[in-house]
């Protein structure tokens, strides 16, 4: 570091650096991994599908990221079978990330046996990073 004096005819001006937020999005089937980008730091989560009985879900949630980290993402609709085993019976569908286990969409319910998987997109831009996040996931 230089160091130096200031004199009376002097001046300078400062000001913050920049960081573009890139703009994009990512879908998946079922499951995936995801790297999230450099300086940005909310995504939005789209679960999306089709249950057996033709029911759809679109189910839209903003999550607080780290940049530069690896997340491992799996998008489920769990059910438990009626008595008879010949009716489906489905839960609040999920998207969560399967390293913590922390559901971006959803709560993790007490007991998984069985569920059907659900499509999912996660996309990023500037207007995106600007949203509150509904869940956080660091």
């Amino acid at each position: 570091m230089e160091t130096g004096t200031f004199t009376s005819n002097t001046s300078f001006t400062a000001s913050a650096a920049q960081v573009n937020v890139p703009t994009n999005s990512a879908d998946f089937l079922y499951t995936g991994e995801l790297t999230i980008p450099t300086a940005v730091h909310v995504v939005k989560a789209r679960l999306y599908g089709m249950d057996d009985y033709g029911n759809k879900t679109d189910i839209t949630k903003f999550v607080a990221v780290t940049p530069g980290k690896k997340y491992r993402l799996q998008g489920l609709w769990p059910y438990e079978y009626s008595e008879e085993q010949t009716e489906k019976f489905y839960q609040d569908p999920l998207l969560c990330n399967s390293e913590n286990w922390v559901c971006w969409i959803g709560s993790f319910p007490n007991d998984l046996n069985e569920s059907d998987n659900l499509k999912f997109t996660i996309s990023w831009s500037p207007e995106i990073n600007t949203h509150t996040p509904d869940v956080t996931d660091y």
